[in-house]
């Protein structure tokens, strides 16, 4: 077990966690493309790195067109980036045992807010699940 978490480790490594391009485009705009919402235990930093380096533009565009979803956690993480205060995302319901998960954003950010910044979300026919989510929630 110990060998397919190390294996699984090092192929996210290679593909960035699923932060597939984060650049400036002309006119100070920024491009966040990901590819999948991965676990913020493993992936929390490059999210925080990429949000880190989109502070100083003037908007943002979120490119989930090739996007398949992933786990909530990232999706609070980059939300709470993009709200001043906190606030309620989402709620799953769990059938097997009948209760319900609620999905906030974080309370703290590591670095500057994006509150202020237009955000533009680009989605396809590809969208699917967590990256559907965080388009319908934003």
């Amino acid at each position: 077990m110990k060998k397919e978490a190390e294996y699984r480790n090092k192929l996210l490594r290679l593909h960035n966690y699923g932060f597939d391009k984060v650049e400036r485009l002309p006119g100070n705009i920024g491009y966040h493309k990901t590819v999948k919402f991965f676990e913020t235990e493993i992936a929390g930093d490059v999210a925080v790195a990429s949000l880190n380096f989109l502070a100083d533009t003037s908007g943002i565009i979120f490119d989930l067109r090739d996007n398949t979803g992933g786990y909530a956690s990232m999706i609070a993480l980059i939300s709470s980036y993009l709200f001043k205060e906190q606030v309620h995302l989402s709620n799953f319901h769990w059938r097997k045992d009948n209760r319900i998960e609620q999905v906030w954003t974080n309370s703290h950010i590591q670095g500057p807010s994006l509150h202020e910044k237009d955000v533009f979300i680009l989605t396809s026919n590809r969208t699917f699940s967590e990256a559907e989510d965080f388009a319908y929630t934003l």
